[in-house]
């Protein structure tokens, strides 16, 4: 029998309300999904809610409607789109549930770290703000946020067992594997930190001779990743699209994008590119981050996996890649939310005893200043934030276009249907409160040499009449004319060739709009009378 009453249970969790509200409030303040903002500008997340909502309206992924990333991040945004199909509410909350995980991974790191339990809450913070409070989250709803979550956890075994494999349970094991499972049908690309880490602890187990313990270990970490996989293999098996699932998230996505076939020397070179802007980009972070680990040394701790971990997950990272995206560290920021609170704890503890009840006054003051203007300050993606009562974000920019032709097609057609023609959705399908009818409904970041498939579905769909609305954006400011015939013909000039001569054969201009001064969007429906 459990002895333990509702003062027990508040006794224990009073220390963190507080800074647990102070992480709601940051969170609402700096998450783009958040009910604070008309809608979350970011393209990316736009277009993972459509899918989230498609799922809800019963399509399958990569077999109805198709996009890059995985099956799991799909979910989470259907998940979301459950809650409200209409805005990001829902994602807003999946994302709130993400953070108080990442929070309770950084009491657990600050409790292992330090004896002094009444500054852990405040601490721990840290976590979620290494999150919010870089240039990298932008405007949230990343499959990257979510391994972040994952990376996170994995540190915290690593800290509570002293960084050492032989002090690892058995159970441990399966819920890396677990993680290493919500990671790969998340974005398999962001497994590189797993991936390092089971290979140094298989080549360690092999090394020390432990062939049982071994076994014991693969078996456990493959029933956690099988645990994570069952439900997609489930669900793709009893709608018959096994082979849909491998050919689009495996096949096309490793064989799609070009790749530029460069001598050795210039991929050593831009393989050391891409490792020098990753550190470069957060060298006061990688800097603490050092300095903690030193000290931790010096302490008589192991870091040596921890080390290994954090350089291999950004080689990783840059062997995957031809360019730096800002969003591109998030994967391996836990790290440095380690190095934060490692180097917090010590200074902490560093600190006479006399001055101990000073910090203790003075901590909570300098964490809530940090959650509250570390975003605003470090995230340049917080300014283009439109805020609901409408208006503009800091950044000048607005929130026309989207509500601006959803309206219009909804008072033509009960349920348009509509394709962005040169650009990742930025929110039109939601806007339009409708859901693609094409397994290709936007341009993903490739040509029609590398996906020719998605530019032939488009151009099939604006020839046989099924397609009501097409979208295009045009990256430069709106000129004087206003005549339908040069908006028209900015528009054509915008998409990819193989499209031109169908999008002016067979659309007409009906709307223009502009969120900011340096590109606008261009609305066209179908003629009466389309031709074939």
């Amino acid at each position: 029998m459990f002895n333990f009453s509702l003062r027990d249970l508040l006794s224990r969790i009073s220390p963190y309300l507080f800074p647990f509200l102070i992480l709601l409030i940051v969170a609402t303040l700096y998450m783009g999904s958040s009910p604070l903002y008309l809608t979350n500008p970011w393209d990316d997340s736009n277009a993972m809610l459509t899918m989230g909502r498609s799922i809800q309206q019963g399509l399958i992924p990569f077999v109805d409607i198709v996009e890059q990333r995985g099956p799991f991040i799909y979910f989470l945004y259907a998940l979301g789109a459950g809650i409200s199909t209409t805005s990001f509410l829902g994602v807003f909350v999946i994302e709130v549930i993400n953070i108080t995980l990442i929070y309770y991974f950084g009491t657990r790191l600050t409790h292992a770290l330090t004896k002094q339990t009444a500054l852990v809450p405040w601490l721990a913070l840290i976590a979620p703000l290494t999150l919010l409070g870089t240039s990298a989250f932008r405007f949230g709803g990343s499959p990257e946020e979510f391994a972040f979550t994952s990376v996170l956890y994995l540190l915290v075994l690593l800290v509570e067992n002293d960084g050492r494999f032989s002090n690892m349970s058995l159970p441990t094991y399966f819920w890396l594997g677990l993680n290493l499972g919500f990671i790969f049908w998340n974005k398999y690309s962001l497994v590189g930190t797993f991936a390092i880490f089971f290979l140094l602890c298989g080549f360690y187990l092999l090394f020390k001779g432990r062939w049982l313990h071994f076994i014991r270990v693969v078996t456990l970490s493959l029933l956690g990743f099988f645990v994570a996989a069952l439900p997609i293999l489930i669900y793709y098996a009893s709608v018959g699209h096994l082979d849909a699932l491998f050919n689009i998230y495996f096949v096309q996505n490793l064989t799609s994008y070009h790749v530029q076939h460069m001598g050795v020397i210039d991929q050593l070179s831009q393989l050391f590119d891409l490792i020098f802007k990753q550190i470069y980009s957060y060298i006061f972070g990688w800097t603490i981050t050092a300095l903690g680990w030193i000290l931790a040394i010096r302490k008589g701790h192991t870091v040596t996996i921890e080390i290994i971990l954090a350089f291999g997950s950004i080689v990783f990272v840059a062997l995957q890649k031809s360019c730096f995206f800002v969003y591109y560290p998030l994967v391996w920021l836990p790290f440095l939310a380690l190095g934060f609170i490692r180097l917090a704890v010590y200074i902490c503890d560093w600190l006479p005893s006399r001055q101990q009840t000073l910090i203790k006054y003075t901590l909570p003051v300098i964490i809530t200043s940090l959650c509250i203007l570390g975003p605003l300050l470090s995230n340049a993606s917080v300014k283009h934030l439109v805020p609901v009562n409408g208006g503009k974000s800091l950044s000048g920019h607005t929130y026309t276009a989207q509500p601006q032709f959803g309206a219009l097609m909804k008072s033509e057609k009960e349920h348009p249907t509509l394709l962005t023609l040169n650009c990742i959705d930025v929110g039109f399908f939601l806007s339009a409160d409708t859901v693609p009818v094409t397994p290709y409904y936007h341009r993903m970041n490739m040509s029609y040499k590398e996906l020719p498939i998605m530019y032939d579905t488009f151009k099939a769909g604006m020839s046989d009449g099924n397609i009501d609305y097409t979208v295009v954006r045009v990256k430069h400011a709106l000129t004087d004319d206003k005549t339908s015939e040069a908006r028209q013909n900015a528009a054509i000039m915008s998409v990819d060739s193989s499209l031109k001569s169908t999008l002016a054969a067979n659309y007409h201009v009906v709307d223009v709009a502009e969120n900011q001064n340096d590109m606008y969007y261009v609305l066209f429906a179908r003629n009466a009378h389309p031709q074939l």
